[in-house]
C-alpha cells in the first residue's frame, strides 16, 4: 500500500490533536481536583512532621508541582484540638527552610495549608533571621524527602 504526502499530513495532524486533546484532558482533569495555584502555601504530612512550602508552579502535563519549602515542624499532637492551640504547639518546633533547595513534588500528596495553621507559623518564622547554609535544616529536609519517598513511592513514579 503506498501513501502519498496528503494522506502521511493528514495521519499526523490527527496523531497531534488526539495527543493534545489526551494531555488538556489530563490537565484540566488535575486542576479541578488539585486547584492549587502560584504562591499558595501547601502541608505536606509525613509521619510526625508537616512541610509547609509555597506553590511556584503546577505541571500541566504531569501530577506534580514545584515548590518553595517555607518551614518544617512537628505534627500536633491532637488534631481535635482548638486551631489555636495547635498553631502554638506547632510554632514552638520550626526549622526555617526558606534558604533551602525547591522541591518537584507530587499533587497527590499535597493539601492546603489552613489559615489557622500557617499564619501563626509564618508570624513566627518572620522573627528569624534566614541562616544560608543551615546543615541541620538541610538534613532534617533531606531526611523528610527520603521518608515521603519510602511511604509513598507510587507516587512518585512519572
Amino acid at each position: 500500500m503506498h501513501f502519498g504526502r496528503t494522506d502521511i499530513i493528514c495521519l499526523l495532524q490527527y496523531v497531534y490533536r488526539t495527543i493534545t486533546s489526551d494531555y488538556l484532558a489530563l490537565g484540566q482533569r488535575m486542576t479541578t481536583c488539585l486547584p492549587f495555584q502560584p504562591n499558595q502555601i501547601v502541608c505536606i504530612e509525613q509521619g510526625d512532621a508537616l512541610l509547609f512550602a509555597e506553590v511556584i508552579q503546577v505541571s500541566e502535563l504531569r501530577p506534580m508541582s514545584w515548590l518553595r519549602p517555607l518551614l518544617l515542624c512537628k505534627a500536633p499532637s491532637d488534631w481535635n484540638a482548638d486551631p489555636v492551640e495547635q498553631a502554638a504547639e506547632l510554632a514552638e518546633q520550626i526549622c526555617d527552610l526558606r534558604e533551602g533547595a525547591d522541591l518537584l513534588w507530587p499533587l497527590a500528596l499535597l493539601r492546603a495549608a489552613l489559615d489557622t495553621e500557617v499564619i501563626p507559623l509564618l508570624t513566627k518564622l518572620s522573627a528569624y533571621k534566614p541562616q544560608p547554609g543551615d546543615r541541620l535544616a538541610h538534613r532534617q529536609l533531606q531526611e523528610f524527602t527520603r521518608r515521603a519517598w519510602q511511604a509513598s513511592p507510587e507516587a512518585f513514579r512519572l
